[in-house]
């Protein structure tokens, strides 16, 4: 597993608050600790860890929520506990990412994307990992789901012209399912 150094070297793009993104790496390395990933053979924490990558050339706050973006869904931590921790724009990313309480995809983004379209950014980098490593173990019901979602998170970044990451989010989708 990458160490939190070379985590850090990876993200060197920007200029970073470094003891900010290593409380937040190691806060996400701890709730996720004996997680593992349902489809793949590594502990849970190196998909946060790939999503925060794909972020590298945004910023800190969305970077960190990159590391943070399950914690709500698959862990104890509340979404209070995160603001207090790394602020509100951050805990707000998260929460828009989290499908809790029967919330479909489309409704976490749409209780933030107005004061934070960059939610639909965040979205595009866990869904080019969750391509690139579990999409070919779903089974046929839910890659129908993730196609649809697919245009939906495309509608939105179009919509909200937060397009950072939208050509590499195509070019996973044209790799990963056309082509399957």
């Amino acid at each position: 597993m990458l160490s939190r150094n070379d985590y850090l070297q990876n993200l060197s793009t920007i200029t970073l608050d470094r003891d900010r993104i290593i409380s937040a790496f190691d806060y996400a390395q701890a709730k996720h600790q004996g997680q593992q990933r349902k489809f793949e053979d590594e502990p849970y924490f190196i998909h946060p860890l790939r999503v925060s990558q794909y972020l590298r050339a945004t910023d800190e706050d969305m970077i960190i929520a990159g590391l943070l973006h399950d914690i709500l869904e698959k862990t104890d931590g509340t979404k209070q506990e995160i603001e207090d921790m790394f602020g509100h724009r951050v805990a707000a990313l998260v929460d828009g990412m989290s499908k809790i309480n029967g919330r479909s995809m489309v409704d976490a983004l749409n209780r933030v994307i107005e004061r934070y379209p960059e939610v639909i950014t965040v979205r595009m980098a866990d869904r080019i990992d969750n391509l690139r490593t579990k999409y070919k173990y779903l089974p046929t019901n839910r890659q129908n789901d993730y196609q649809q979602e697919n245009r939906q998170i495309i509608e939105f970044s179009n919509l909200y012209n937060e397009t950072r990451l939208l050509e590499e989010f195509k070019q996973t989708i044209e790799s990963v399912i056309v082509t399957k």
